[in-house]
């Protein structure tokens, strides 16, 4: 017989889970030290600890990488197995925006043409058919040859979609990403109109990126949910990012984070920061909805965007400190453990 597993136990579940994380001060501690065979002794004892004795970082950073993503799925896949079907509904929209993402990386290699299978090292396999289809898609001789394999019907529509445009490579690789995050986000909304955050903050990189590229960005937007959807024929009059920020910056949540993008020195920088900027803001949001919100199937969704934040600063500190970067450099890139 099928046991369902009931919301407060998973939301329990992770909260043990998060409990044993890599504290604030062991991160730290960590950027102090140059010996990496130290570093992997000092995250046994964290929830990491089966992935830094099986995939060393001393031995191999790319598969140790792929360890720490699997790792990721693996958790994630097991949450949403036997799991309530509210439950289930909310880790799907998980799982198909990290898919949008690996779909992103995959390609943007295969139209620019760079296809280093190490790349495949920053997938986190989440679809059914396992690490090796994401392999397979990746060697294919073309985009439109790799868009047969993509296994959500949505995301293969939206790739199909993006190329029937014509363009750059800078172009097609906006089409691609644009066109992959609006059918992860609208499918992120119909589990929760509590999302509809996310969909300002996607609309509204979206709107920018598309400044700076003189594209029209009406098409891209996903509709009729917020501010930046619903004032698109004054926002896309607007000749530069800086001056779509500035027309947004009290309209919408986290005015602090936006301000800081401001700060910005240039349109390409300002893109960048931005982009840090709103990662930072729901961070600090998930934290919060975590925390209060205990009996609610929200929880389950900040519980996995605070450990997928949390997975992508162990790796950035780790392959900071195996290929020899500067302390700060590392810490300038956190988001997470900052």
């Amino acid at each position: 017989m099928k046991v369902t597993t009931t919301l407060p136990f998973l939301i329990a579940k992770a909260k043990a889970d998060m409990g044993n994380s890599p504290s604030h001060s062991l991160i730290y501690s960590i950027l102090g030290v140059d010996s990496i065979g130290e570093i992997e002794n000092m995250m046994a004892s964290t929830s990491y600890g089966d992935v830094f004795t099986s995939h060393r970082p001393s031995k191999d950073i790319i598969e140790f990488e792929g360890g720490l993503r699997r790792h990721f799925a693996k958790k994630l896949l097991s949450f949403r197995r036997n799991a309530s079907p509210k439950v289930r509904d909310m880790i799907d929209a998980i799982i198909v925006l990290i898919e949008a993402d690996n779909l992103k990386l995959i390609f943007r290699s295969i139209i620019s043409k760079e296809q280093d299978e190490e790349i495949l090292s920053f997938i986190i396999p989440v679809n059914k058919y396992g690490f090796n289809h994401y392999r397979r898609m990746f060697q294919v001789a073309s985009a439109e040859l790799a868009t047969d394999l993509i296994a959500f019907k949505e995301l293969k529509r939206a790739v199909r979609n993006a190329l029937s445009h014509s363009g750059t490579e800078e172009e097609m690789l906006f089409y691609i990403t644009s066109y992959l995050e609006h059918e992860a986000y609208s499918f992120i909304y119909k589990q929760s109109k509590s999302f509809k955050t996310i969909l300002d903050m996607q609309n509204l990189m979206t709107v920018c990126r598309a400044s700076l590229l003189d594209i029209d960005p009406t098409q891209w937007i996903i509709p009729n949910k917020g501010i930046v959807a619903n004032n698109i024929e004054v926002l896309k009059r607007y000749s530069s990012p800086r001056e779509i920020l500035n027309w947004v910056l009290y309209k919408v949540p986290f005015t602090d984070y936006l301000v800081k993008a401001l700060e910005a020195p240039n349109d390409d920088q300002l893109i960048s920061t931005l982009e840090k900027q709103i990662e930072l803001a729901f961070i600090r949001k998930n934290r919060q909805m975590f925390a209060i919100f205990t009996t609610q199937v929200e929880s389950i969704w900040s519980y996995f965007e605070l450990k997928k934040a949390e997975m992508n600063d162990i790796s950035r500190v780790i392959l900071g400190k195996v290929t020899g970067l500067e302390v700060d450099t590392i810490r300038n890139a956190l988001t997470y453990y900052i």
